[in-house]
């Protein structure tokens, strides 16, 4: 299996690199990165701006899916780590009491992660995904110039205000993670296949795109090659012209090569 892969992404209008609140895994996609082998995993996650310290629980999230320690199912138990190291983390300094209330009720996130894997069977070997999501960062596959899977939201008008978050405190998830809304989906893939994964933002408007015709992942392929618009570009122009919200914006490229 040979993958490619590149990771972009913006901070808002007006914000620091310090401040972007989304995640992506692995980290060393800010440069075009080669994967070989049977297995390989992507993930990014959206801090939600109104709790604090969720950019730490967005990486954390997005960190613990690319090094296996977060299973495809999203278990309580999986979580149970990562949610005491968020805690550990913040609270290294002491807190002033405003923050202290704010941690108590702890971090928000979502989370989209992808396993690309080569799978042995009786007509030789195949190259499958599995995926999981909570929330509205969205997976994108392209083949032969087509969308051929848009998940788990997959039209523009399925964005709002409220999408289903992990929480950094456990009771918040509810009991058996219930109330945080985690999705699976699974398929396949061929040479050639392109897999996009894009924090909401940035889904929202690729699937406006399609609903009126065009084609955006035509755009996104380009991103990074010689003579192609930059995706800070990219991404001022839609913001300016009213077409994507202000917010952290985050996308993988990943391409199957064979």
């Amino acid at each position: 299996m040979d993958l490619h892969a590149e990771a972009f992404w913006l901070p808002k209008s007006g914000s620091s690199e310090m401040e972007y609140e989304d995640a992506f895994g692995p980290p060393n996609l800010k440069a075009p990165q080669e994967f070989k082998g049977d297995k390989a995993r992507f993930a990014v996650a959206d801090g939600a701006t109104e709790a604090s310290f969720s950019r730490q629980w967005a990486v954390q999230l997005v960190r613990g899916f690319v090094q296996e320690r977060i299973g495809l199912q999203l278990t309580p138990e999986d979580l149970k780590p990562l949610q005491e190291k968020w805690e550990k983390n913040v609270r290294r300094r002491p807190l002033p009491w405003y923050a202290e209330e704010k941690v108590e009720k702890g971090a928000f996130s979502s989370l989209l992660g992808l396993e690309i894997v080569k799978v042995q069977g009786g007509a030789g070997a195949r190259v499958g995904w599995r995926a999981v999501a909570v929330g509205d960062s969205c997976l994108f596959q392209i083949d032969r110039g087509k969308i051929v899977v848009a998940w788990p939201l997959g039209a523009s008008s399925e964005f709002g205000n409220s999408p289903s978050l992990l929480c950094s405190k456990a009771a918040s998830n509810g009991a058996g993670l219930a109330g945080a809304g985690v999705q699976n989906a699974e398929g396949s893939c061929q040479q050639d296949t392109a897999f996009y994964l894009m924090t909401d933002a940035l889904s929202c408007w690729f699937l406006r795109e399609h609903e009126r015709g065009a084609e955006p992942w035509h755009i996104l392929a380009d991103l990074g090659t010689e003579g192609a618009q930059s995706f800070s570009d990219l991404v001022a122009g839609l913001r300016s012209r009213g077409e994507m919200k202000n917010d952290d914006v985050t996308l993988l490229r990943v391409e199957v090569l064979g």
